[in-house]
């Protein structure tokens, strides 16, 4: 996942809502931010904030989330848009998703190359505990809250 400057990926989930902070995409029509935790997790909901101050200027329109469990084989969990360009404002994804995944990522698209930033970002999941052996036996999960990503190589893992 490209960033442009010092506005990395990290940035989008660290508490910050106002201020030079947030991921920043290249200047492109299409980029994605991803998160990794190492249960795998079913995410239900993302909410996404803009950017603090001239968020129409750095608007993500569009896009879809995706998880996968060997950052290899991705599956489109669903597709969203955007229509909330103002300030600050916070939007939701509504994933529902009905498996659970290691990794996610956020595709994010725009009708017109320029630069996308999301000042901060939080995820709703529950998370896989145990996986039972047989189809029979049921897996286990448990809610989380998601308030921190830390850096990793190539993902920004959960620290709840």
């Amino acid at each position: 996942n490209a960033y442009s400057g010092s506005n990395q990926p990290y940035q989008a989930f660290n508490g910050v809502t106002t201020g030079n902070e947030g991921w920043e995409s290249n200047y492109t029509t299409s980029a994605w931010i991803g998160f990794y935790n190492p249960n795998p997790l079913k995410v239900s909901k993302i909410s996404v904030q803009n950017y603090y101050r001239i968020a129409s200027s750095y608007k993500i329109e569009s896009g879809s989330v995706e998880g996968s469990n060997d950052d290899i084989n991705w599956t489109q969990l669903c597709t969203y848009t955007n229509s909330n360009f103002d300030n600050g404002a916070i939007w939701y994804i509504t994933v529902n998703s009905a498996d659970a995944y290691k990794y996610h990522r956020v595709n994010c698209q725009r009708a017109s190359a320029g630069y996308m930033i999301i000042q901060e970002m939080g995820i709703t999941a529950t998370e896989r505990t145990v996986q039972e052996s047989t189809s029979s036996d049921y897996d286990f999960y448990k809610d989380i809250g998601v308030y921190r990503v830390v850096k990793t190589d190539k993902y920004y893992s959960i620290n709840s």
